[in-house]
């Protein structure tokens, strides 16, 4: 499990940061590859699901500037993994 808080919108920053230390996401095909995604989802029970997921989002709002906050339940996949965030 890894809390990673992106500054910018690079297109897949977290995923191929990851990827360069070594740590590849669960699932993620393009760049763990598929014999590895494939092994992993099989063991985990996770079948093809990525286990990525923005848990929380914060941005100001365009218009009022007043900083507003947007949060998601963890997936189920990512439950099943870690139970202890339920």
């Amino acid at each position: 499990m890894l809390e990673a808080i992106p500054h910018t919108g690079r297109f897949h920053q977290i995923r191929r940061h990851l990827l360069g230390d070594g740590m590849p996401i669960i699932g993620d095909y393009r760049y763990a590859g598929v014999e590895v995604s494939d092994t992993l989802g099989s063991l985990l029970g996770t079948g093809s699901r990525m286990l990525l997921q923005a848990k929380s989002l914060e941005i100001d709002h365009p218009v009022s500037g007043e900083r507003m906050k947007f949060e998601a339940p963890v997936d189920s996949a990512i439950q099943r993994c870690f139970p202890s965030l339920v």
